[in-house]
């Protein structure tokens, strides 16, 4: 392998991390839903169940990963899918954190984050229509911000800059999903090419 961050690998500082393959586990999240109605958000999977450590392991086999933890989401009336949506998931967001080796040999720079966060569950046409509004309300009326990732039926990068996109807001028939990262001191460009894709292709494969 060349030491270089070339189409299989990234840099983190000056040290060459791997970067594998989306290996997606053979099961599903079992999404129940209603036609013309979201999914209550207590109702919503378990967002830790959307990627395991093993799957996270496939993509950064070099990664040493802690526990992920799981965090709150509430979704207010205009953040809701449609009818039914708004209310409390318990388990909304996991993040993982991924200790990867770093030139400076400091641990606050071999900390790195990534996550993924449900955004809205229901009917698809719902879900549909919901993405498309919040795609269009995140990108100016010239630009398209909308990135084609294999396994889903649409994304868009959520932030206002292309150059570093460090979050992109998918769906998959009736799940909405964002996968994005925190403190990540990992290659912008393989991170966006890369890393993020193939977490994002991990989730789909859930669906």
């Amino acid at each position: 392998m060349l030491a270089v961050c070339a189409a299989l690998t990234a840099c983190a500082g000056d040290k060459e991390i791997s970067v594998g393959e989306a290996r997606p586990e053979a099961r599903k999240v079992g999404i129940a839903w209603k036609p013309r109605q979201a999914v209550n958000p207590a109702q919503w999977p378990n967002a830790c169940d959307l990627v395991s450590s093993k799957e996270i392991k496939a993509i950064l086999p070099q990664g040493k990963l802690g526990q992920p933890w799981s965090q709150r989401v509430v979704v207010e009336p205009s953040d809701s899918v449609g009818p039914g949506g708004t209310g409390r998931a318990a388990n909304g967001q996991c993040t993982y954190m991924v200790e990867l080796s770093h030139r400076s040999g400091k641990a606050m720079y071999r900390v790195n984050q990534l996550s993924i966060r449900i955004e809205g569950v229901g009917d698809p046409a719902l879900v549909t229509k919901f993405f498309a509004r919040t795609k269009k309300n995140e990108q100016s009326p010239e630009e398209d911000n909308g990135v084609d990732i294999p396994g889903t039926d649409a994304c868009f990068v959520h932030d206002t800059s292309k150059l570093e996109p460090r979050s992109v807001v998918c769906r998959r028939g009736p799940l909405m999903f964002t996968v994005s990262t925190g403190t990540w001191n990992v290659d912008t460009v393989v991170t966006q090419t890369r890393i993020i894709p193939a977490v994002i292709q991990t989730v789909a494969a859930k669906v």
